[in-house]
């Protein structure tokens, strides 16, 4: 038995709950250690293993908001400051769906397709201890540079 650390947020709003994957950012899950596939990000490959169990269920509890990015270092400093509160964050706004028969294996280029993007506002999943935490640092991420904001972060999945 192999032990992981979910470290991304997972896209709960909709997904998890539709196919059972409500995971928290830092739960740790087992997995058998066989590689059932790869995903890409960017020009890495990463292998994709299979939950067994949540070994150790985070504290964290899950967050979305639509942002408002209309400065060249909106998500630079986004970044920073969520990392400098410990706050986990991923961008909602492209996440793709894929057919059962990519999700058990590598994902298929020619056989599953991301659908089209909205432009304007991004969505963003925060994973966080406190709701209060992440409207502060929202606030002040927001007020830092005119054309950024926020909407009211609602929470999709709490604390295990």
């Amino acid at each position: 038995m192999l032990r992981a650390r979910w470290s991304g947020v997972p896209e709960s709003i909709q997904l998890g709950y539709k196919f059972g994957t409500c995971r928290r950012y830092h739960d740790i899950l087992l997995n058998d250690g066989a590689a059932e596939g790869t995903r890409k990000s960017g020009e890495e490959e990463y292998p994709v293993f299979n939950e067994l169990e949540v070994w150790k269920p985070s504290g964290y509890s899950t967050f979305q908001s639509a942002l408002s990015m209309n400065d060249a270092n909106a998500e630079h400093d986004l970044i920073q400051a969520c990392d400098e509160s410990d706050i986990g964050l991923e961008d909602w706004t492209t996440v793709r769906i894929i057919c059962a028969a990519c999700s058990a294996g590598s994902v298929d280029q020619n056989h599953c397709s991301a659908g089209a993007v909205d432009e304007g506002d991004k969505n963003y999943g925060f994973g966080v201890m406190s709701r209060e935490v992440l409207v502060q640092v929202l606030s002040s991420w927001a007020n830092a540079s005119p054309g950024r904001g926020f909407s009211d972060p609602h929470l999709v999945l709490l604390a295990g």
